[in-house]
This record gives C-alpha cells, structure tokens and sequence, in this order.
C-alpha cells in the first residue's frame, strides 16, 4: 500500500479568532473556519506524517475517543478537496 503524507500548500494564513481558526487561502481566494481540533490537524500536515499517524495524534491530543478517527480522516479529506493540502507518496515529498 502507498504511504500518503499530507503537506499542507504554501501560502495559507492562519489566525486565531474567538477559540477557532481561520485559514485564508489567498491563492484560491478563499477563507476557511476550523475547529482546534481541525487546526491541529492542518499543523501536522507537514509531509513528513503518516496520514493515519496524524489521525492518531489528534484523536490523542483532544482526547477523543478512538471512533472520532473517522471524524478526523474526514477532516484531512476536506482539507485535501479544498486544496489546503495535498498528499504526497513517500514523507517528505521523496519520489
């Protein structure tokens, strides 16, 4: 099975606003609202994570019950279908 690292693209600008995050993405035009524990998620997509790793972190760190994993793959989901990340192969964006 191929590894799948999430990097998040170059440009994003994320700013703290009353407990959420706001992520703008100037490239694209647009604006995104996130949870902390989807914020948290965005931080870890570095390319160099797992994407089941960063899952497991999240769910850890918010003390989520290990169901939320689904919740928190669908949050890497969208992230990838709205272009804030994108999947590489190997970590690190190796070929």
């Amino acid at each position: 099975m191929t590894g799948r690292y999430p990097r998040r693209v170059a440009g994003l600008v994320a700013a703290e606003a009353a407990g959420a995050w706001v992520i703008r993405q100037p490239a694209r035009g647009r604006v995104h609202h996130l949870n902390a524990a989807a914020a948290l998620a965005l931080e870890l997509c570095t390319g160099d994570t797992e994407w089941q790793t960063i899952v497991d972190l999240v769910c850890a760190a918010t003390g989520a019950p290990s169901e939320a994993t689904t919740a928190v793959a669908r949050v890497l989901q969208q992230a990838t279908d709205a272009g804030l990340i994108v999947i590489e192969p190997a970590p690190g964006g190796a070929r």
